[in-house]
């Protein structure tokens, strides 16, 4: 039987069997348990490392590897790979012997508990003399067991989502802002409302970089093709086309539409994203085509747009929603079955009274057909310290916070 090797090197080889002896002064040693388990893992692995060798006379003596040597040997191995090593001394060959054998670190056991458990068909632990001991397995939660552990962190979880995502995978956004995404270089200046009186919102807004990010991150799949319905300034499209999304972006408002051209351009990439002038209550496009649908809509008349008799921002609520009725069922009819439509959307006052556009935007999608399938509550820190005292004196809190509301379409 021969090892697998891929390549030779001047001091890495294979040489017969029996041409390989221990180390007579190696202080390790192995159980029979331990030394069966060792003889198992070369039986499914074969070999991938050299023993560390010395050569004496026409002899190899093995400095690291002794177990695996007697493990060869076993199963009737009659070549193997060795490294030669030409230690100098007696403590140098101890050295090397020490170093082999050194075991750097120790597992993080709750992260390997957590990857054992992905793979847990394909993986016989039994092979491995790695001692769990109290790890915490996602599924053990899921399956209720020990809800409540000492530690709940995300270290302790180990799943992995935070490296992938780059945030919890929770309901609740915090602490998200501009400057911390990378799309943000490519961002276009938005223009001034010009809002006489109005000194604190002079240019129109966008929704948060870092928020539009986590939607790409957590809603799409890998190749979704995907409508953003209002594109308006194209936030959520720059940012899907930076990802590697491709898709299409339609809007009726003239400036909007030449802000997104020109700031998709930056872009440099394979993904395409065109972007159409088109009315999103009555879209040209055929039923089913698209993977993933976007909106983020005006929030009845908390900006001013394009003043166009179909434009969606409305102050009458009534009129608001009808339009967005409309909106929803586009939405509806475009969208692939089994798949997600987004709504970003915020509450608005009214002489200083709450009026809850999220849930109405929620009983409008039901309406439409669609299944509720997740609600986030997204933090905007711009709004964090606006009229603050204010909402104080008169006993409510600074309203900062959007909702980010998933739709599926299940027919």
């Amino acid at each position: 039987m021969k090892p697998n090797l891929k390549k030779q090197t001047e001091n890495s080889f294979i040489v017969p069997i029996n041409l390989v002896s221990n180390w007579d002064k190696n202080p390790r040693t192995i159980s029979a348990e331990d030394f069966e388990r060792l003889k198992n893992q070369i039986k499914k692995l074969g070999v991938y490392k050299p023993l560390l060798c010395f050569k004496e006379k026409d002899k190899y003596i093995t400095l690291g590897g002794n177990m695996r040597l007697r493990a060869l040997k076993d199963l009737k191995y009659t070549e193997v790979w060795i490294s030669l090593i030409n230690p100098k001394t007696e403590a140098e060959k101890l050295e090397y012997a020490l170093s082999d054998n050194d075991r750097a670190g120790e597992y993080q056991k709750d992260d390997l508990a957590t990857l054992v458990s992905q793979f847990s068909e394909d993986i016989d632990m039994s092979l491995y003399s790695v001692d769990l001991g109290k790890a915490i397995l996602i599924e053990d939660l899921i399956n209720g067991i020990g809800w409540n552990p000492e530690k709940t962190n995300e270290v302790l979880l180990g799943d992995g989502i935070k490296e992938l995502t780059g945030y919890s995978l929770s309901s609740f956004w915090k602490d998200i802002s501009n400057e911390n995404v990378p799309i943000n270089e490519f961002i276009e200046e938005l223009p001034i409302q010009g809002i006489k009186g109005n000194l604190v919102r002079q240019k129109y807004s966008k929704t948060n970089l870092e928020e539009i990010t986590r939607i790409v991150k957590t809603y799409m799949r890998k190749g979704d093709y995907f409508l953003e319905n209002c594109c308006g300034w194209s936030t959520f499209g720059t940012t899907a086309k930076f990802y590697g999304y491709s898709g299409i972006g339609v809007d009726i408002w003239d400036v909007a539409i030449k802000h997104s051209i020109n700031q998709i351009k930056k872009i440099k990439n394979n993904s395409k994203l065109e972007i159409l002038n088109m009315d999103g209550l009555n879209l040209s496009f055929n039923d089913n085509k698209f993977d993933y649908v976007y909106c983020n809509p005006p929030f009845m008349d908390m900006e001013k747009y394009s003043g166009l008799k179909n434009d969606i921002a409305d102050k009458d609520f009534n009129s608001f929603g009808n339009k967005f009725k409309k909106l929803m069922s586009e939405n509806y009819r475009v969208l692939k079955n089994n798949c997600l439509c987004t709504i970003t959307i915020n509450d608005k006052r009214d002489k200083s009274f709450l009026i809850p556009i999220q849930k109405y935007v929620i009983e409008w999608g039901l309406n439409s057909g669609f299944k509720l399938w997740d609600f986030v509550v997204a933090e905007v820190l711009s709004q964090k310290i606006r009229l603050r005292k204010k909402d104080y004196n008169i006993k409510r809190t600074v309203k900062c916070h959007e909702y980010v509301i998933t739709f599926k379409k299940q027919v």
